[in-house]
C-alpha cells in the first residue's frame, strides 16, 4: 500500500520525523509507518527518546524523511489525529501537505557499535599490486562514514584511501571505499589509534542496507530506553 504514487510509503517502513521548534531548531526522531489509510493520509508511530514518550500536538507540522535507492526524500505533513494504543504507545494520523523533495543528508545518525572491519590501503590508480589486509573494528558508524580502531603498527595518514569490508551482526558483509579524514592517537598505554573514515562514492543500495541496519539497531535501543 502507498500514500501517493510520489511518496511510495510502505506499512512497517522506518522513517524519520523532523520537527521544528519556535526558534527554528530542528529535532529528528525515529518512527515507523503504522498504517496507510488512503492517498492522502498515513498513520505513524509516535516518537520515543530515552524511554520517554514525546507527545506531539494535533496540528503540528512535521517533515517525513525516508530513503530510497536513489537517495533521501522528505515531504511535509500535518498531524490530524492522535491516538493511544493498548500498549501505551501513541500513534498519529498525518495528512501530506506538499510534494516530496530530494534532500542531502550530511548528518546521519551515528551508531555506537563494535563491528569487525577488514581493509586494505589502495592508491588512486589500481596498479595491480597486492596489498596487505588489515583488521580493525568500528567504534561508531553512520550512513556517511565510520570511526574505527586500528593498531598503531599500521601506518595510516589523512587522505589515505581504504577499501573496507564491514561485517554486520546479521552476517551481511558490506564493501565500501572510504577516505581517511582524521587520525587520532589514543593514550600511550593503548596500541590502537582512532581513524575517522568518510565513505567515498558508496553505491545507493549499499548505503540503504547500512542505514536499514543502523535503524534496526537504533529502534532496539529506543525500545530499551537507552536513547
Amino acid at each position: 500500500m502507498m500514500v501517493y504514487n510520489d511518496y511510495e510509503m510502505n506499512v512497517g517502513e522506518r522513517i524519520e520525523l523532523e520537527i521544528e521548534d519556535d526558534n527554528g531548531a530542528k529535532t529528528t526522531y525515529i518512527s515507523q509507518v503504522y498504517n496507510v489509510l488512503d492517498q492522502n493520509h498515513i498513520v505513524v508511530a509516535g516518537p520515543i527518546k530515552k524511554g520517554k514518550i514525546i507527545l506531539l500536538p494535533v496540528g503540528q507540522l512535521l517533515g517525513i524523511i525516508y530513503y530510497r535507492s536513489d537517495g533521501c526524500y522528505r515531504f511535509y505533513a500535518r498531524i490530524m489525529q492522535r491516538f493511544k494504543t493498548d500498549k501505551d504507545v501513541y500513534i498519529y494520523t498525518v495528512e501530506a501537505v506538499g510534494p516530496r523533495e530530494r534532500i542531502q543528508r550530511r548528518n546521519y545518525y551515528r551508531l555506537d557499535i563494535v563491528l569487525p572491519v577488514q581493509f586494505i590501503k589502495i592508491s588512486e590508480g589500481d596498479d595491480g599490486v597486492r596489498r596487505p589486509l588489515h583488521k580493525a573494528y568500528t567504534l561508531d558508524i553512520s550512513g556517511g562514514g565510520m570511526r574505527i580502531a586500528v593498531p598503531k603498527s599500521i601506518p595510516i595518514k589523512e587522505r589515505d584511501l581504504l577499501q573496507c569490508h564491514i561485517l554486520l551482526d546479521d552476517n551481511v558483509k558490506l564493501e565500501v571505499k572510504g577516505i581517511v579524514v582524521r587520525v587520532s592517537a589514543s593514550d600511550d598505554e593503548s596500541n590502537m589509534q582512532e581513524i575517522a573514515v568518510e565513505f567515498n562514492d558508496i553505491p545507493n543500495n549499499i548505503r540503504d542496507r547500512l542505514i536499514s541496519f543502523i535503524f534496526k539497531q537504533q529502534l532496539k535501543l529506543i525500545q530499551k530506553g537507552l536513547i
